[in-house]
């Protein structure tokens, strides 16, 4: 059994002694990058209180996508639990240990066995525990989406505008068209495909610059602090309320504009 020990780093031996007289442990990239550690390397560790003792580095990890420890620059190690207890001085004891229950299990039955048998412990449900402890990333979120729908509101208003402004350069055209005969029809399904097609290449283009912005920034701080966790994301609730505010204001602008277009004369459409 494993478990997970902030170290305090004493020296590291310039040649390792044969890896069988050494206890193993497993140590994070960014710490092993840090100070300058491989595989095989020897380390001395010690608790706060305690003797320090020399580990050999049989293998290297990568810190979990958690966002509460991400940012942490402090050193860590996984260490089996018999040297991380004779480490620290303390035996049958543990924080915090995690089950994974086969499938079809009962859960609330377990926690109900767990709490009478283990006096003094805490059976919780891993969704109570996780809500716990992200109450400020929960703040974050809505104001992130509180953003995010400022952000969208802005967008659709500047494609709006664009929409406005090359109807307007379409006056002329149209009034040609008027003056040599083009049907009504043709002449509000012309301005009312345009305004659309329009719309919806914008929509198309904000979502690839959404799109390739999360990948960037995911990138680079997944680089930064050698993690998968994604710190940016387009949703598909986001891809879908976008796509659809997008479509929205490209058919709405341009059944307003096809109807201008045929209940105007031509006269009344060069008018500046």
């Amino acid at each position: 059994m494993l478990n997970t020990l902030t170290i305090v780093l004493l020296a590291v031996a310039a040649q390792a002694p044969p890896a069988a007289s050494l206890p193993e442990l497993l140590l994070e990239n960014r710490t092993a990058r840090q100070l300058d550690i491989g595989l095989g390397d020897t380390v001395w560790v010690s608790g706060l209180d305690t003797a320090e003792r020399r580990f050999i580095v049989a293998g290297l990890y990568r810190r979990p996508g958690d966002p509460s420890t991400v940012t942490l620059r402090d050193y860590r190690a996984i260490l089996h639990l018999s040297d991380l207890q004779e480490l620290v001085g303390v035996a049958d004891r543990v924080d915090r240990f995690s089950l994974r229950l086969r499938p079809g299990t009962d859960r609330d039955q377990v926690i109900a066995e767990i709490d009478r048998l283990a006096f003094g412990a805490d059976a919780l449900p891993a969704e109570f525990v996780a809500a716990a402890s992200s109450e400020t990333f929960r703040v974050i979120s809505r104001f992130h989406r509180a953003l995010a729908g400022i952000t969208i509101t802005g967008s659709a208003v500047f494609l709006l505008c664009l929409v406005v402004l090359k109807i307007e350069e379409r006056r002329l055209e149209g009034a040609s068209m008027r003056d040599v005969g083009i049907s009504r029809r043709s002449l509000f399904l012309w301005m009312f495909s345009e305004t659309v097609a329009m719309a919806s290449i914008g929509t198309v283009l904000g979502l690839a610059a959404g799109w390739a912005g999360s990948g960037l920034i995911n990138a680079y701080f997944r680089t930064v602090y050698d993690t998968s966790m994604a710190f940016a994301r387009v949703t598909d609730d986001l891809t879908l309320l976008v796509a659809v505010i997008g479509l929205a204001t490209g058919v709405g602008v341009g059944l307003l504009a096809g109807l201008g277009m045929v209940r105007s004369g031509s006269a009344r459409l060069r008018q500046p």
